[in-house]
């Protein structure tokens, strides 16, 4: 449970919040279901070319995924990649790598700005199926 609220006094408004708080899994779970797949294709859509990292082999594009994870009665979407250069082509990289190799890497972010361009949607959304 997040929280509680109680309301004193007013039977029709706490009748209201029991049965939003009842209902709101099963209005809210398909939007995070959508908007865990539009932030996926967000970053690798941010992913093609400057500002962002330019195409190499694909291999990057290819290895995002969203899953989905039961938290209480909400789902969660993860979003993530199995590519091991993904926050140094996001944050940027200077200095000597483990290998040894010595690396002048500036960001080229496209994660951050997936997130700020879907971020307003998803709440919107989030607001139109709750009040």
């Amino acid at each position: 449970m997040i929280g509680t609220i109680e309301v004193i006094g007013d039977d029709t408004t706490a009748l209201w919040l029991r049965s939003v708080a009842e209902t709101a899994p099963a209005r809210i779970n398909p939007v995070i279901t959508h908007f865990g797949a539009v932030l996926e294709m967000a970053i690798i859509a941010h992913s093609s070319g400057r500002p962002g990292p330019e195409i190499d082999t694909g291999f990057m594009h290819e290895s995002w995924r969203v899953r989905f994870e039961l938290v209480g009665k909400y789902l969660e979407a993860i979003v993530e990649s199995t590519a091991p250069y993904v926050n140094r082509l996001e944050y940027g990289f200077a200095g000597r790598d483990s290998l040894g190799r010595v690396f002048h890497q500036p960001p080229f972010p496209f994660i951050g700005p997936s997130v700020d361009l879907v971020t307003p949607m998803f709440v919107e959304a989030i607001g139109g199926v709750v009040l």
